[in-house]
């Protein structure tokens, strides 16, 4: 009968503990004891009130996302944890804005709590592209796709007439017409 006892009893703490775990699958990690996150694309964070991708790209050529980012803790301001991130790229020409790298973790019981949920943590970043830029184009000599600049604009330079040009034909014209007509 104890033997019984004693087993039932058993039976009972692990039934209870396995369900308990299941409950709160869950766990609470203290955010400064996280040393490193792996994250990885296309994949979406763990957190108990919502989920996110793993990693998002908010500018820059984002078909260039890696498919695995490593982002090391390293340390506090103070404020806020410090994250390094780092990732292989397809082009080494392409790479993270480092002044827009922002992990962000649930915290596990409410906003900036110092525990947060395990699986929660995702980035949101820039990236850079530093390939040279292929300019295009338009029929009007004007650029299309956007940017301002680059290597092969030459301001002040036209291969063709301005309005300064058609100002120094008529000038010539008009003192050529008055010598002729002076003359007379």
């Amino acid at each position: 009968m104890k033997n019984s006892l004693l087993t039932g009893a058993l039976l009972s703490l692990a039934l209870i503990a396995g369900f308990g775990g299941v409950a709160d699958a869950h766990s609470r990690v203290r955010l400064e004891d996280v040393k490193a996150l792996t994250l990885r694309h296309g994949k979406q964070t763990q957190g108990r009130r919502s989920t996110v991708p793993q990693l998002d790209c908010i500018s820059g050529p984002c078909h260039e996302t890696p498919r695995v980012v490593q982002c090391r803790n390293v340390g506090s301001d103070g404020y806020e944890t410090q994250w390094k991130c780092e990732a292989e790229f397809s082009d080494s020409r392409i790479s993270f804005d480092q002044s827009s790298l922002v992990v962000s973790c649930e915290g596990y019981d409410y906003p900036n709590d110092p525990y947060i949920t395990a699986g929660s943590c995702g980035l949101q970043y820039s990236l850079v592209d530093r390939r040279p830029a292929r300019s295009t184009y338009n029929s009007y000599g004007a650029r299309v796709d956007g940017a301002p600049y680059s290597d092969d604009y030459h301001y002040g330079r036209s291969s063709g007439f301005n309005i300064w040009g058609w100002m120094m034909v008529g000038l010539i014209g008009y003192i050529l017409y008055i010598a002729f007509c002076s003359r007379r």
